[in-house]
């Protein structure tokens, strides 16, 4: 299945000839962002009617939680290794860890200075990084909320960060037109990528079984 966000304040799931399943309707603005968990069985959206909703596939797109929020939810991600934890970072300035089963927040990774524009798990499941407005990145331990590292080293905002496919590595993404790369065991920058001509909206590691 393909699933989509739309201005016109739903979520469209398509199958892959293009035939549309389901319209997912309840957000009353544009809807941000979705992403699948692991398994397939829900679809997480977030909307600027600064909510986060929770839909099961499995009762055919069934809405059965939603979170209000108190800012803007930019983007959210599952954690690889379960299909209950989802990070989600926000115009708040903090990054939240949610139990999607529970609808409980589990953490709040308190630290940047201003909005949270990313945040990603790393692939074995136990840190989180965060990406912002504040020039800086974070690494955080999920059990504790702890921070672990803060990246610095960029000249403005950071719209994204995520780790490399063996998690040693994290890659960030800058409106200072560079992308940068740092070792996630001692949070130091290892190398900038330079040659953009304008901001780096995103960066991503090629996966582990291509090459």
């Amino acid at each position: 299945n393909i699933i989509t966000a739309s201005m016109d304040k739903t979520a469209r799931i398509w199958d892959a000839d293009g035939q549309l399943k389901h319209i997912l309707r309840g957000h009353t603005d544009m809807v941000i962002s979705v992403v699948y968990s692991p398994d397939g069985l829900r679809i997480v959206t977030t909307s600027g009617d600064m909510t986060l909703r929770v839909w099961y596939m499995i009762l055919g797109q069934k809405c059965s939680i939603v979170r209000h929020h108190t800012a803007i939810i930019y983007k959210t991600a599952f954690s690889p290794t379960d299909n209950r934890l989802i990070v989600i970072a926000s115009a708040d300035q903090t990054a939240r860890i949610i139990d999607m089963v529970t609808g409980k927040e589990i953490q709040v990774l308190n630290g940047h200075g201003e909005a949270v524009r990313s945040a990603e798990f790393s692939p074995d499941g136990t840190l989180i990084i965060t990406a912002s407005e504040d020039d800086t990145a974070r690494i955080w331990n999920v059990s504790d909320g702890s921070c672990q590292h803060v990246l610095k080293g960029h000249h403005d905002i950071v719209y994204y960060a995520g780790f490399s496919t063996s998690g040693e590595t994290v890659v960030t993404a800058s409106k200072d037109k560079t992308a940068r790369l740092w070792d996630v065991a001692t949070g130091q920058e290892v190398k900038v990528l330079e040659g953009h001509e304008g901001a780096v909206s995103s960066a991503v590691f090629l996966p582990k079984n291509n090459k």
